[in-house]
């Protein structure tokens, strides 16, 4: 009977290990050196470049905060993580409020100075071998 219990817990054990191993991680959010959270969806992006803007680039933790709220549950920004289109969709928004260059103007001050947008809405420069700065794959749009 204990040689059965002993077995049963080692199969239950190992049977708990498999499962844990398997299960998926939730997403890790990117930081910069300063360990600054970076926008990662359009949504993000979107709202860092309203709030930039506004904030004339201080960037705004409650304010960022209220304007993803208002986008939450809407299917005008898609959801999917992507730094390459949230650096384009922060230039939209800047672009929304007043900035008069064009979306390849905005990602090429960006990018020459080595700037992120923000999840509160200010732009990153702070980058180590830790945290490089980002180097994005894949599409953009409007670039």
């Amino acid at each position: 009977m204990k040689r059965a219990f002993i077995t049963l817990a080692a199969v239950v054990l190992l049977g708990a290990a498999a499962v844990y191993i398997r299960w998926p991680v939730a997403h890790i959010p990117t930081y910069d050196a300063k360990l600054v959270r970076l926008a990662e969806t359009p949504e993000q992006g979107y709202c860092a470049g309203l709030v930039f803007w506004k904030t004339a680039g201080e960037g705004s933790g409650w304010q960022a905060a209220k304007c993803r709220a208002h986008f939450a549950h809407s299917k005008k920004y898609p959801s999917y993580v992507s730094l390459r289109i949230a650096q384009t969709y922060f230039c939209k928004g800047v672009q929304e409020m007043g900035f008069n260059g064009t979306l390849t103007d905005c990602r090429n001050i960006l990018d020459s100075n080595g700037l992120w947008p923000t999840y509160s809405g200010g732009l990153s420069a702070d980058w180590s071998q830790a945290h490089p700065y980002p180097k994005p794959q894949g599409p953009s749009i409007g670039y």
